[in-house]
Order: structure tokens, then sequence, then C-alpha cells
């Protein structure tokens, strides 16, 4: 009895082996370790289809982005899929990436990212490019790979979300002293006319161009001109000749406008002139310049700062020379007035021992003795010019 307890121990095994040898197919050929009835759909193909769970065990794909809404300016969504089976993550599996809808854009898969091999935790990673929409728009996005002898396909969807953005101008001291220090602050300089035919303002204009989130948008051009001035030409027009954007090196020229690209921050710096006659002594020339902003996009962002400009010009100062004399025997002394603003007058403030007349060339002053006593003290001639500047010179006996 022993014996046959041995006996049917061995050959137990053996008759089992015998059963499955004659189960196998005809061809001889074996089971695919990737194939899973219960994740086909049922069709000859074969295809998997979404996003397969592997909770259970099976053979599937998946696929996820790294954000589920971005705005157009942003740029790029990161697209990961995962192959797995019974739980183990499969490497070496080429996964196809493509966009499904809309066709033609604006989202492209970025070149060279279309298909990517499964690394060693069963994932491959493409990068979308959002390109520019006028508005907000779904995407769906797929991942096809063959796992054995079957076609997986997932899918998954991301919204880009129209966001315009916006230009913000900002402060920055000017390049020339006395010149125009802020933006926004009115740019006021005062000179001597006789030393200046001209002045420029100089000022920096700087901006940052960000989208609706808050966030610096890189690389975009930005063009600045002049939208309008209250300076006129000869002919009665705006005359934007006064200001120029930027120094263009050669041989670029371009008087009225300029395009920079906004750097790593979303930052970029415009330098303007703004240049003004010096007006007659006394006067004052006061313009006003408001510059506009844009982008390249489809539809521009658009922004507009305005500021004033005043150049005033000094009075000469009036004098009379020389400052003070005295009769002694004479009876009649000269002094000249110089400066100021033509035409002058002249007066005195005692006429009963002093006169005072100002004579044919316009600059002299003729101060007669008409008191010809032994008095003490003195008597003033005052010179006032047009722009109520005056001047003084004292005579004694």
């Amino acid at each position: 009895m022993r014996y046959m307890y041995r006996m049917i121990a061995i050959l137990l095994p053996v008759f089992m082996l015998l059963l499955t040898g004659c189960g196998s197919s005809s061809n001889g050929s074996t089971a695919d370790p990737f194939s899973s009835s219960s994740t086909t759909t049922g069709t000859s193909s074969g295809t998997i289809f979404g996003n397969i769970s592997t909770a259970t065990g099976k053979t599937g794909i998946t696929l996820t982005t790294d954000r589920s809404t971005i705005d157009v300016n942003n740029g790029q969504v990161l697209v990961t899929a995962k192959i797995v089976s019974n739980g183990v993550a499969i490497s070496g599996v080429p996964v196809t990436f493509s966009i499904v809808a809309p066709v033609n854009g604006p989202a492209t898969i970025e070149t060279g990212l279309t298909t990517v091999t499964t690394d060693s935790n069963g994932t491959a990673i493409s990068r979308i490019t959002t390109g520019n929409t006028l508005s907000t728009t779904n995407v769906i996005v797929s991942a096809t790979a063959k796992i054995g002898t079957q076609s997986a396909v997932a899918s998954t969807t991301f919204q880009i979300v129209r966001g315009d953005g916006v230009i913000m101008f900002t402060s920055a001291a000017g390049t020339t002293p006395g010149s125009q220090t802020n933006l926004l602050t009115p740019g006021i300089k005062e000179v001597d006319p006789t030393l200046s035919p001209a002045w420029t303002f100089m000022q920096l204009i700087p901006f940052k161009l960000t989208d609706s989130n808050g966030n610096p948008r890189v690389g975009v051009p930005v063009t600045l001109s002049v939208y309008s001035i209250t300076a006129l030409d000869s002919s009665g027009k705006p005359d934007p000749s006064l200001v120029k954007i930027d120094f263009l090196v050669l041989p670029i020229s371009e008087s009225n406008q300029e395009t920079i690209t906004t750097d790593s921050a979303g930052q970029g710096i415009f330098n303007t002139a703004v240049t003004l006659t010096t007006p007659p002594p006394g006067g004052v020339n006061t313009v006003d310049v408001v510059f506009k902003a844009v982008t390249n996009d489809a539809i521009p962002v658009t922004a507009y700062v305005g500021n004033s400009y005043t150049l005033s010009s000094k009075l000469p100062t009036l004098t009379i020379a020389p400052g003070s004399a005295s009769f002694g025997s004479a009876t009649d002394i000269t002094f000249t007035i110089s400066g100021g603003v033509p035409p002058y007058s002249v007066t005195s403030n005692n006429t009963a021992r002093v006169t005072a007349a100002l004579q044919p060339d316009g600059v002299t002053v003729a101060a007669h003795l008409v008191d010809t006593t032994a008095w003490t003290g003195s008597v003033t001639i005052t010179a006032t010019d047009s722009a109520s500047q005056t001047a003084s010179a004292t005579v004694t006996r």
C-alpha cells in the first residue's frame, strides 16, 4: 500500500502535463502575455479605448496632462502616457501622440515628440504647443501604442483659455540731467534762450507684458508708436517728427515706432526723445504726447501712456550801468540799459532834483540835475522792461 501511494505521487504530475499538452493549439503558437479579453471592445481590432484601470490587473494605457486648463499665452502642456500589464510597467513600447480635435490647430504636438518610447517606468512624455486662438478651445489628445498584438488607445482633454493679458507701464529715471525724470510726471525745463535754441527730453519707457493670470509673456514683440501729439507742423497738422522712439542702429531707420521683444521676465524698455524749440524769452512751449503699445497677437493687446513736456525760456537779466554815479560839477550823467526784454522805460523817484529820460537809441538814459543846490542823499533812477523786470541806479549831488 505504501508503494502504491508513492507511484500515485509520481504519476499524477505527469498525467496533468499530458492533459495540458492536449489543450494546446494545433499551430503550436503560445498565448500573448499582453492579451486580455476583458479589456477589448469586442471588435475585430481588439482596440482598448479610454483610460483603462489597472487595479484589477488588466493590460492597458492611460493618458494624462499636467494641467486641465492653460492660458493661450503660456504655450505648453505636458502629456504623459503609461502602459502597464498586471500592475507591471512595460518599457520599450513606442507611443504615438496626436491631436484628435480640433484639427488644423491651434494645438500641435512638438516636433520630435510625436512618437516616444516608454521608459523603465512604462511612461512616455510628449509636449503640446497651444498656439494662438481667438476663443476658449477644448483640445482632445490621443495616445496610441501596440501592446503585443493589440492596439491600445487612450485619450484626454484640456482647455485653452483665451487670455489677452495687459501691458503695464512702470516708472524709470531719465538719462539726461534736468530732463524728464519719471514716466507720467510732467517734464519741465527752463533754459536760457541765448544758450539753448532747443531742448530734448530724454525718457525711458519700461513695460511688462502679462497674460490674464498675471504670468509674464516671454518673447512677444511689442511695438510703440506716437498715437497723438498736440504740437502742429507748419500746415497745422500734428507733428510727430518732434518725437523719436528708440535710437536705432544703422542701417535701420524708423522715426515714429519701434518693436521690442519681451525678455524672460516679460519686460522691455523703450528709449524716447521729445525735442522742443525754445520759445522767446519769458515764453513757454508745452507739448502733450500719447504713446501706443501693441502686441503682435491676432487680437492685439493694446495700451496707452501719455506725458506732458514743458520748456520755458528764462528772461535775460535786466541791468543798468553804472550802478551809481555823482554829478559833481556836471549837470548830466548817462546810464546804459542792457538785458531784459525791450522796450524799456525809465523813471526818477525825485524829479524835483533829478529827471531821467530814455534816449532815441532805446538803451541810453540821460539823468539831468534839476536842483543845483547842495542837497544831500540820493535819487534813484529805475529802468523797467516789457516783462516788468526792473533795475536801478543811484545818483548823488
